[in-house]
């Protein structure tokens, strides 16, 4: 009970650092940044200030009501959009339809990530439950539904054979620090099983909530 106001104090602070992530002019949560040596902190720019997982997860845990909340109606909506804009998988202009998502900026690389397509997913479904939009859960089902053709393979391990998921459709460099492979991923595939069982990981308890308000706290 006395490390609650620490707690307190830690999630606030974290909140504020998210919420000053947000880059109102690009449309979007910036990946993140550094200090300099002389102890000034700069956000990351070019290919490092979007990655698609800081749209997604951020929606999904702190709710679409949050974030509107804080810089106005409508504003998770358009983070989506813009999400897809940058980092869909086979954006389409016309409609603003993806395959399913990469890593940061796309248009060039045009990959898919199973694992990060699955946080899209997951978010979707956060959203339609928050505000009651079944466009979104539709959305997410389209986008299940192309994980299973593009990126999907059976395979043998230890002898047993076994569905997974590929982290990705190729060998690309995210700009973060590492390489994606077309290769079957406990990443992607964990998310599948998260997915598929209708489990938000972000939430005590599995449902697809961004509000603690209203449950009762147990200590």
């Amino acid at each position: 009970m006395d490390q609650i106001p620490v707690i307190d104090n830690l999630m606030s602070n974290i909140e504020n650092y998210v919420r000053s992530a947000y880059d109102s002019g690009s449309g979007f949560f910036r990946q993140g940044g550094y200090f300099t040596t002389a102890g000034q902190f700069v956000w990351n720019t070019g290919d490092q200030d979007f990655a698609v997982d800081c749209q997604t997860w951020t929606i999904a845990v702190l709710g679409p009501s949050k974030i509107d909340s804080w810089f106005g109606a409508g504003t998770a909506a358009n983070i989506w959009t813009t999400t897809k804009k940058l980092g869909g998988y086979n954006y389409l202009i016309f409609d603003g339809s993806v395959q399913g998502l990469g890593f940061s900026y796309n248009t060039n690389a045009q990959v898919i990530s199973g694992e990060w397509t699955f946080g899209g997913i997951n978010m979707l479904r956060v959203m339609t439950q928050a505000t009651g939009n079944s466009s979104y859960a539709s959305e997410g089902n389209g986008l299940r539904d192309n994980i299973s053709i593009l990126i999907t393979q059976t395979v043998t391990i230890n002898g047993v054979q076994c569905v997974g998921i590929n982290y990705a459709n190729k060998r690309y460099y995210i700009p973060f620090g590492w390489w994606s492979n077309p290769l079957v991923s406990t990443a992607s595939t964990g998310w599948g099983v998260m997915v598929d069982s209708n489990f938000n990981p972000f939430f005590l308890g599995g449902q697809y909530q961004s509000d603690y308000s209203t449950f009762q706290e147990i200590y």
